[in-house]
Formats: C-alpha cells, structure tokens, sequence
C-alpha cells in the first residue's frame, strides 16, 4: 500500500505513492507542495491564455507518453534479459531514466516551452535539469541520481560506440544496478504525477471558463520529424483531440492515462502473430505508474 498525499497537493486522486514517502518527509511535501502551486498560480493559471491552455495540456499529455515509453522501455529489459539479449540492454535502460526526466520536466512550472527549448533538449540539459528539481524534494535522492544518470549515459555509449571484447565482464569495477534504475524511474514518475496534482489544484481555483487551443505547440503531440518530412500519428491525433473536444483542461497525469490511450498505446508495441516466447507489451504495466 501506498501513500495518499492529496492533502498536500489539493486534488483528491487515486494515486498512491509507492517511493516518494520514503526519500522526503511529510512536512517537506507540504512546504514543497504549498511552493509549487504559489508558483503554478504567479507564472500560469493567474496569467491563463488560450495559447497556456494548449501548452500546458500539450506537456501533460506528452509526460504520460514518456512515462507510457519508458515503461516499455524497461519491461522490454526485463524481456531481453531473459533472453540474453544482452547488447540492448544499456540502451533500454539508460532510454528509460531519459524518458522519466522528460516527464519530470514537462511538469516544472519554471521551465518554458520555448524559451527551454523542452522539445529538443540535449540529454545533458534533461538530465541536469532533472537532478535540479529533484534536489528541490530530497537531496539524498538528487545524489542518487546524480551518480546513476550519467553512469547509464557512459554504459549505453559504451556499447553503442566502443564495445570491449569482455562485454559487460569489463564493468565488473562499475556494477549498473537495474533494480535501482526502475526505483529512481518510479520515483521521478510520482514527483511528475505530484507536481500535476498541484498544477490541478491551482487550475481549479483560479481558471474559469473554457478555452480554445491556439498556436503550434499542441503538434508536438501528434507531429513527428523524420528526415526531411513530417510524420502526423493519427492515434495521437485522435488522443489528444479527445481532451479538446471534451474541453479538458489539464489534469493530473493518472487522469490524463485514459483506458483507451493505455490501451491502444501498450498494444501497438504487441507482436504481429504472437506466441508463448512473444514479448508482452501488457506484462508488469505498472512496473513504474499504475497503468490500469
């Protein structure tokens, strides 16, 4: 069983939290917590504009794909592990921890879309970042992944650039502890699904009314580079037009999880004519976020 913490971020959810109870005391996420939605409230939902409505329902959405992406990411380890699919292994879990990051930083209320360039950060950039907004809840824990982040980054460019002829026998001096990567993963995953909490929060008590979108923003969504052309995923499009149509305003991540988008998420990754050995997209789908 989990911690609920609603009566620090003000929204009733479901959500319980799992890892966040056991780096930061409950008096640290009241007075983390009160900041966030002072700051949500002075920079966003005092200031609430079409254009903050498309935006900030534009980074929710594209949170809860990282967190989606990562988990595949990481049951795709756990798979190839069992298989001794070895030479993929840096990369789907280093991918991961990136892929939490990204989710963690389309949450903070002090990073800009386009000042921040969150579209097209370096990896250097979400990771830096990521370690400071942890810093923020439990400096234990942004020294924890102050030393895993960029140790997942040199073991996936280890073997994506150099490969020792001892494989990951030549580590043996620098353990890569995977069951602490999928902590820390689930960890940055509930300070993302806490810091959307009080984003609601702050949204209900100072946004009225309903608004339109507006400007390009919301195509990072459904819109995806690809050499010199553009990829437009109708799945995507569908998605995030539901939240439109319906007039949704952002809500908290485990919200935002609807049973259709997890559902058509997870099984896109499904083998074509599946057997017994098959990977199973829907197998451990709440390995980091209760995915339901």
């Amino acid at each position: 069983m989990g911690h609920n913490l609603s009566e620090y971020t003000g929204v009733s959810s479901d959500f319980r939290y799992v890892h966040l109870p056991n780096h930061v005391g409950h008096n640290e996420l009241k007075i983390y917590c009160s900041k966030l939605r002072q700051a949500y409230a002075r920079d966003h939902t005092k200031k609430w504009s079409e254009e903050k409505y498309t935006e900030w329902l534009t980074r929710h959405y594209l949170a809860v794909k990282m967190m989606m992406s990562a988990t595949i990411l990481l049951t795709s380890y756990r798979f190839a592990e069992r298989k001794n699919l070895k030479i993929v292994e840096p990369y789907l879990l280093y991918y991961a921890c990136v892929c939490c990051c990204k989710a963690l930083i389309y949450t903070l209320p002090d990073k800009d879309w386009q000042r921040d360039g969150l579209a097209k950060m370096s990896h250097q950039k979400v990771i830096s970042i990521s370690i400071d907004a942890l810093a923020r809840l439990s400096a234990r824990l942004a020294d924890t992944c102050r030393h895993l982040l960029p140790q997942l980054k040199a073991y996936r460019e280890l073997f994506s650039y150099r490969f020792p002829a001892l494989g990951f026998k030549a580590l043996t001096d620098h353990f890569v502890d995977s069951i602490l990567t999928v902590k820390v993963c689930g960890t940055m995953c509930e300070v993302a699904q806490l810091n959307s909490e009080c984003f609601e929060a702050s949204i209900r008590k100072n946004v009225r009314g309903d608004y339109e979108p507006a400007g390009d923003v919301i195509r990072a969504s459904f819109a995806y580079p690809f050499l010199n052309d553009e990829i437009e995923d109708d799945d995507d499009y569908y998605r995030i037009g539901y939240f439109l149509r319906k007039s949704r305003k952002p809500s908290n991540l485990l919200d935002m999880a609807t049973e259709g988008m997890i559902e058509d998420y997870f099984g896109s990754w499904t083998a074509t004519a599946p057997d017994a050995d098959s990977y199973d997209p829907e197998a451990s789908m709440q390995i980091i976020f209760p995915f339901i």
